[in-house]
């Protein structure tokens, strides 16, 4: 079987290896814009008022990736949370105090960070006991917490009492602590595939869970390439996809639909069930009885060689065209915000709730760095968790827990490209728009020149930035909402010029009022918004 999974094994083999591949504000200049220009939510010039306990906005530099817990040795050490020791650490959740619990996978154990300490809570291996690689040994031990043993566990959630469910990947079984003890919930220890209670049925290397408001659990079985449920009576059966050795690309019903090797997974508030569908390079959706692709593009006629897995790639931008690199873990916040750990990408990435991907975390290169979040460098971030205006990230390969503020109203998208970096097309007398990176499309009304001034159709420029916009009869007046701001364009005062009944604005009025910077390239008769 030639799978991602054993992919990543025969990394391990190697030793050390990097992979090519939370309270912020994003910059949203969305303004009320009146004849006087004057901004009726306190704007000026084009720049936010920084509100109270608030990150300035369009500043990326503020928002500052730091480590949270790790020396960054390969070893197992437990204490002051950045002097302790992980070997890769996988799986992250929040439990019922509070406390960060991490799988540490090549520890074989459950570690928990909480008051800047790390402890194990269950778990562990034997000194001196090593695998043929010289990694230590892993076991399948059930009892009491300091004597249990895992396998390298990968997958880590709570249910609505505080029970803590396992992965326990090498052993194909899903485990649990209650009380002071580690006992199986589910599987029979071999690889395999089988329904039933208990330790009848039978998983192979389930990596992802998550469990709903009413406690069944959903365990992404990788190598079967389904997704399995747990009753909270632990009855198991399959919830999605077609199980087999060989995963595929299906959206639809769901016992009609396919994956290639589901990793990560994640509800929202409506119960919703989002998987990061890793070897076809997609975030999936479940939604009642059906499957679908919520963001990312199949690459169906490129595979990676002697592999099933479709070719990944990074392309922020409408989730429709986004494009990932074999993404792993997934969390969401409360308004709808998928955040990504994209990891072969070695960034961190968001859908947003309108549609819109963008990265805010990493350069896209492997390494070890803290500080901006536009500069920070990751190494296989693996798992992500969000609480309390954090996201908490689980750099793998450094061996280190990161964290960083996160806005879910208002991210801060960090990778707007500069000028000398987007692909223009070729110069055409219809003039192309581009905005923070973006081409915008005109189906109809195209933007035209006049008197050497350029004008843009307000609809499309501001829908492709992630905007909503509305025209409103009685008042003539364009609406135009995106997160939490409303703006204002007043036909009746404005200088606007309408043509086949688009409203259209001059670059220097977009400029003036929205605060946009406006770059005119005549060579490729292109016109460039950025708005950070």
């Amino acid at each position: 079987m030639n799978s991602f999974y054993h992919i990543q094994i025969n990394m391990y083999k190697g030793g050390y290896m990097n992979i090519s591949s939370v309270k912020a504000k994003r910059c949203v200049l969305v303004l009320i814009v009146m004849t006087y220009a004057l901004f009726i939510l306190g704007f000026s010039n084009g720049e936010e008022p920084v509100r109270e306990g608030s990150l300035k906005p369009g500043t990326p530099e503020n928002v500052v990736v730091e480590v949270f817990a790790g020396s960054g040795e390969f070893k197992f050490e437990e204490g002051e949370a950045l002097k302790a020791g992980f070997r890769y650490p996988y799986g992250l959740a929040i439990d019922k105090d509070g406390g960060l619990l991490v799988a540490d996978s090549f520890n074989h154990a459950v570690r928990k960070i909480i008051d800047g300490t790390v402890e194990t809570i269950a778990g562990g291996y034997d000194e001196g006991m090593l695998d043929p690689y010289g990694f230590p040994d892993g076991g399948y031990v059930d009892g009491k917490k300091a004597v249990s043993r895992f396998n390298k566990p990968r997958g880590i959630a709570l249910n609505s009492k505080g029970v803590i469910y396992i992965t326990d990947t090498e052993n194909h079984s899903i485990r649990k602590i209650v009380g002071d003890k580690v006992v199986t919930w589910a599987g029979s220890g071999s690889a395999g595939y089988r329904n039933g209670k208990g330790n009848t049925a039978e998983f192979c290397f389930p990596t992802g869970i998550a469990i709903d408001k009413f406690d069944n659990i959903y365990v992404a079985d990788t190598l079967n390439n389904c997704i399995r449920k747990i009753s909270p009576n632990g009855i198991v059966t399959l919830f999605a996809g077609k199980p087999g050795d060989e995963g595929g690309y299906k959206d639809g019903w769901l016992f009609e639909a396919m994956f290639n090797e589901p990793t990560g997974l994640a509800f929202d508030n409506e119960g919703n069930l989002y998987i990061a569908d890793s070897g076809n390079q997609v975030i999936r959706k479940i939604s009642g009885s059906m499957v679908s692709t919520y963001a990312g593009v199949v690459n169906e006629n490129e595979k990676i060689a002697e592999t099933g897995y479709y070719k990944g790639g990074y392309r922020d931008g409408n989730r429709e065209t986004a494009l990932f690199n074999f993404p792993k873990g997934l969390a969401v916040t409360g308004n709808g915000t998928v955040v990504v750990a994209d990891t072969w990408n070695n960034r961190i990435r968001a859908v947003k709730p309108d549609g819109e991907v963008i990265t805010i975390a990493g350069t896209g290169e492997p390494g070890e760095v803290t500080g901006p979040a536009g500069k920070a460098m990751f190494s296989g971030p693996v798992d992500v968790v969000y609480c309390s205006g954090f996201l908490y990230i689980s750099d793998m390969w450094n061996n280190t827990i990161k964290r960083m503020p996160f806005d879910e109203e208002n991210p801060i998208q960090i990778n707007i490209p500069d000028i000398d970096e987007i692909q223009f097309e070729p110069y055409s007398e219809n003039i192309q728009v581009w905005i923070d990176g973006i081409k915008v499309e005109f189906p109809d009304v195209k933007p035209f020149t006049e008197d050497g001034v350029q004008f843009v159709p307000v609809r499309f420029v501001f829908e492709t930035w992630g905007a909503e916009v509305d025209w409103e009869q009685e008042t003539k007046t364009v609406i135009i909402k995106k997160e939490y701001k409303v703006a204002l364009i007043h036909t009746n005062e404005e200088p606007v010029v309408f043509k086949n009944d688009r409203t259209m604005v001059s670059t220097q009025y977009m400029s003036e009022k929205f605060g946009f910077s406006v770059e005119w390239i005549p060579e490729y008769n292109a016109v460039v918004f950025v708005t950070q």
